[in-house]
Formats: structure tokens, C-alpha cells, sequence
């Protein structure tokens, strides 16, 4: 595939091949700018991908691009190297090519005017000659079906194969991909009514009614999603790590989830699936969709149907991922962004995680009540700068990584050692929940279901003694938070049609994560993670899960898809 893509750069090629018929210097120099253009453009293609595959675990992509409005967070979702390191990989590049394409063509004898074709036969002939050349390598060699990416796919570690697919074609296609999906669904595997049939077996018992664990049913509501805080990172959930010492005590007097997954890579794609209870999306996300929020349910929307009064905290740029579109049209009575808080600013995405926890306490003394306050934290998002000294000593991602996690953790204790004296806090329930999993502290590949494994803790007053330090073992997603809430407050849930209820004794166990441009589907016997294109299976649990599990995947992914063009 690189060398395919190769060809296009051929172009300037090709544009000689037209000055040998004439006697004019003016191509030349248009070549020499158009090569300078394309180089730099690559160059900083290639080095942006730098950081995003190691952040992200993808190619730069469609999804990337759109982060480009908003410079100082997309130099943050770069890893830990300094920006400097990536001019410098560009400089190098742009030079090493430039130099080397001078060298090899545009300083030989063939730019002095010396050298032409002569006869009209001769140059006719050069053409035929040289036009299937060009054409063969474009298409990738004679078979049958034009080189794609599906071809560069050969191993289990989805990073290796992202790394036979050139960048420059990959961003291209992709642009192109999530420009075209009003038009048809590309993973379509079934006909819609099958389809259907398949995905709602999984939801054959939604409507049953599920344990109550709540003392009454109009508690106020504090939800937090917890950037990056993987499984991982928590004794609670059978890891050894240590870094969440705080959360772990709340899982040990509240509900623990323990086997919760995330459905997409990204916070934004949390987002929509904590608040809306909408998964993600392979290749895109439906936030960056302004048109298509409008049709998503929310929880912020229903709770105020209830009489809730509602708010959203988030201490970065509010405006980064479409935010604050999705948090207004979701129906938040107020929303706060980095402008309302005060204090010290260690992360390039914000203000750090204990000034939006402390400053949103402060302001749920004057709110009515109930209330429901949705609040993201950031800290721990790479670069994984705090305004504390480190628990751990080193410079490995894995260590600035757990501090990062640690501080928020810490954060969180002086959060609740603020409010318990509160007097809306004894009938406040918390939930919180990870927007995402984390291929750190532990290195785990792309397509490992650990990579999606997160935490969910409900903690609170409201919480009926015999639940408290209980664990939940029914395999989930996010999306199934706000069922799972909306059933425990007697409120119609039928809007979040994509939610299972958590406490449903009879609800069929599955969770549903995606990759750019794979899926995973995990069930009681295992699970399985595929391709989506190819269909190849990237990595599956052994046993295999059954043939039919595996169809209702493939619907499940066909059918939200549907749903999100149509949107």
C-alpha cells in the first residue's frame, strides 16, 4: 500500500513528461513548488501521527482532523514529546526528501534544456509506455479488485497493522468514508429485518423490573465521568495497582459494577454514551454531528421533564469536541467551563480536576433540588501534567500516567471531605463512571477487551444498607447507566432505546466496543474481536463464542449505524 500511494507522487512526474514537448523553463518551477507543497503536507501528516498513535492507538484519521480547530488540546492529545521533538521530525523529513528529490531529478541533465524527445513517434511511444506503468501501481498490481486497506490487515496487533497502511491515503479515505455516510451503511451484513430481529433478542427482557436499591425514588444526582481511568488502575476490580485508593474505599461502601466496558476510544464518545446512552461509532463520532445530537435522548432532557434542575461541569475548553452544542441542546440548565473556575492550571487541557469538583460543590449550595450535575474530569488525560508532587518516581508514560490517575483520585477525597457536611449531600446519590478505557499503565493492545474495562461506583445516602459494598458482576456497557438510573427513580426509560438495566435479574449480558475500524463483542463464554471490513478475526476468547452471538454483533453494529445516518 505504500508503495501505491507512492505513484501520486509521480505527479510532477508526470508533469515533466508534458515539458519535454516544449521548450519552456516555466514547469520547472512550477514542479519545484508543487513538490515543496506536497512534501511539507505529508511531513506533517506523518508527524502528527506520531503522537496519535500512541495516544489514541490509531492512524490519524477524519475524527483527528476535526480536532485541528482546536490546536492547544490536539498538542495535548499528542502523548508526553515535546512539540519541538515533532518540528524537528518534520524539519528532518521536509529536508532529507527535498534534498534527495533535487538530487535525483531536478538538478540532473534532464532540467537543462538539453535533453528532449525528438519525432512525435518517439514521444508517442515514451507515453504508452509509461502510462501503464504508472496505472498498474495505483491500482496495486492485475487482480481483480483494487488495493484497499483490508489487504494491509495481517496481524493480531491492530498498531502493526495500522502501520502497513500509508498515512497520506488512510486520512484521505477516511475524510472521504465519514463525508459519505449519509449514503450507505458499510457495515451492513444483514437484510434490516433480520437485522432487527437479531438485535432485539438482546433486549428480549428490558422492560422487566429490576432490584431496587434506592431508599426513595428522587434523589439528587451527581454523575462524574472519570477521564482515562481504566480497570486497571483499581484493587477493588482484581487489579494490584494501588492508584485509586480513594474510589476503591467508595467501591467497598457502595455498588460496584465490575464487569463494565466502554464502547469507544474517546472522551466525546463517552460522553454520548454515559449521558444518551448512544454507542460509538467505528470511525466517527455522532457529537461532532450537530445536526444528528438533536435526535439523541438525554438524561439531562428527562430529568428535567422531572422536575430536576440540571448542570454541567467541564474545566477545559468547552467548545473542544462540540461540547457545549451537545450540552445545550441536551437540555443542561446551566453550563461551566474553564472561564467560571479559579485556581492553579497545570494541564494544557484546563483547570485541574479538585478546583471543578470544589467549585461545583460550592455552587450546589443555591441550586433547587433535586438537582442533577453532570461533571468530567481532565487531569488525567495525556499529557498527564498535575499540581502535585508524584506518587511515583519516573518519566515512563506508565508512571506519569498513574500520578496523573492518583491526583484525580486524590481529588475526589477532598471533594467528598468537603461536602458531607453538605445538606443536600445525605440525599445525593453519586455515579462514576471512566469515559473511556486506557492502554496504560499496562501496555494493552487496541483490540484486548481489558483495553475498554472500566469502573462503575454508585455511592451515596440513598443507597439501601444491604447494597452497600455488593458487587454486580452482569457484564455491561455504558450505555446501560442511564436505564439502569431511570429504572431506580420509576422514570420511563423507552427513549434509551440502546440501554439494558444494569439491575435487570433477566437482562441478557453483553457489552459492544469499537476501534477505527474494528469492533469487539463481549458475552458470558467470551468474546470476539473482528475487523470490520474484512470480517478477519483480530483476536477471540477460546472456546469460541457461538456463531449466532456473533451475528447478533454484526446486527447490533448494523442497526446503530442505520440509526446514525438517518439521524
Amino acid at each position: 500500500m505504500h508503495l501505491s500511494r507512492l505513484i501520486f507522487l509521480v505527479i510532477p512526474l508526470l508533469i515533466y513528461f508534458i515539458s519535454i514537448f516544449c521548450e519552456s523553463h516555466f514547469y520547472k518551477k512550477w514542479i519545484y513548488i508543487y513538490t515543496i507543497i506536497l512534501v511539507c503536507a505529508t511531513g506533517i501528516i506523518y508527524c502528527s501521527e506520531l503522537g496519535i498513535i500512541t495516544s489514541w492507538s490509531t492512524k490519524i484519521n477524519y475524527r483527528a482532523v476535526t480536532y485541528l480547530f482546536f490546536p492547544k488540546e490536539a498538542a495535548a492529545s499528542m502523548g508526553n514529546l515535546p512539540i519541538w521533538l515533532y518540528f524537528a521530525f518534520f524539519l528532518i523529513y521536509v529536508l532529507i526528501v527535498i534534498e534527495v528529490w533535487r538530487w535525483f531529478i531536478f538538478t540532473r541533465e534532464y532540467w537543462n534544456g538539453s535533453f528532449y524527445f525528438s519525432g512525435m513517434k518517439k514521444r508517442l511511444a515514451s507515453f504508452l509506455l509509461f502510462a501503464p506503468l504508472l496505472i498498474i501501481p495505483i491500482r496495486g498490481g492485475f487482480q481483480k479488485i483494487p488495493i484497499n486497506e483490508s489487504v494491509a490487515n495481517y496481524s493480531n496487533n491492530q498498531t502493526l497493522n495500522f502501520l502497513t497502511i500509508n498515512s497520506v491515503w488512510y486520512l484521505v479515505h477516511n475524510i472521504l468514508l465519514n463525508r459519505n455516510t449519509d449514503d450507505k451503511n458499510p457495515y451492513a451484513q444483514f437484510d434490516l429485518i433480520k437485522a432487527d430481529n437479531l438485535k432485539n433478542e438482546l433486549f428480549k427482557y428490558r422492560k422487566n423490573r429490576p432490584l431496587k436499591v434506592l431508599k426513595h425514588n428522587r434523589p439528587n444526582i451527581v454523575f462524574i465521568q472519570l477521564e482515562s481511568l481504566t480497570a486497571s488502575l483499581f484493587e477493588s476490580l482484581g487489579e494490584d495497582q494501588g492508584v485509586m485508593p480513594f474510589l476503591d474505599s467508595l467501591a467497598g461502601r457502595g455498588l460496584l459494577f465490575t464487569r463494565i466496558y466502554s464502547p469507544g476510544l474517546r472522551t466525546d464518545q463517552g460522553l454520548t454514551s454515559l449521558q444518551s446512552a448512544f454507542p460509538a461509532q467505528p470511525t466517527t463520532s455522532i457529537i461532532k454531528h450537530t445536526e444528528k445530537i438533536s435526535h439523541l435522548p438525554s438524561l439531562a432532557k428527562t430529568l428535567s421533564k422531572q422536575g430536576y434542575h440540571t448542570s454541567f461541569y467541564y474545566g477545559g475548553e468547552i467548545n473542544f469536541g462540540n461540547f457545549k452544542s451537545y450540552a445545550v441542546i441536551s437540555g443542561f440548565n446551566q453550563i461551566y467551563d474553564q472561564s467560571h473556575f479559579h485556581g492553579v492550571k497545570s494541564s494544557p487541557w484546563g483547570m485541574d480536576d479538585e478546583h471543578v469538583l470544589l467549585q461545583q460543590g460550592v455552587d450546589l449550595d443555591t441550586v433547587p433540588t433535586p438537582f442533577y450535575s453532570y461533571l468530567i474530569t481532565l487531569t488525567s488525560h495525556e499529557p498527564f501534567k498535575i499540581p502535585i508532587a508524584p506518587m511515583y518516581s519516573g518519566d515512563g508514560t506508565a508512571e506519569l500516567f498513574c500520578n496523573a490517575a492518583h491526583y484525580t483520585d486524590t481529588a475526589l477525597k477532598n471533594y467528598f471531605d468537603t461536602i458531607k457536611t453538605k445538606k443536600w449531600y445525605n440525599n445525593t446519590l453519586f455515579v462514576m463512571a471512566a469515559d473511556h478505557g486506557h492502554s496504560l499503565p499496562k501496555g494493552l493492545n487496541i483490540t484486548d477487551p481489558k483495553r475498554y474495562h472500566i469502573p462503575l461506583i454508585i455511592f451515596g445516602e440513598p443507597l439501601k444498607y444491604k447494597y452497600r459494598g455488593k458487587k454486580i458482576k452482569k457484564i455491561g456497557s455504558q450505555v446501560d447507566i442511564a436505564s439502569t438510573i431511570l429504572k431506580q427513580l420509576e422514570i420511563d426509560d423507552s427513549e434509551f432505546q440502546w440501554s439494558n438495566d444494569l439491575l435487570n435479574p433477566k437482562r441478557k449480558d453483553f457489552a459492544y466496543f469499537s476501534f477505527e475500524d474494528g469492533m469487539g463483542w463481549i458475552v458470558k463464554k467470551g468474546y470476539i474481536v473482528k475487523e470490520n471490513k474484512s470480517q478477519k478475526v483480530l483476536d477471540q476468547s477460546n472456546p469460541p463464542i457461538a456463531e449466532k452471538q456473533v451475528d447478533q454483533a454484526k446486527a447490533y453494529l448494523q442497526i446503530l449505524f442505520d440509526q446514525f445516518i438517518h439521524y
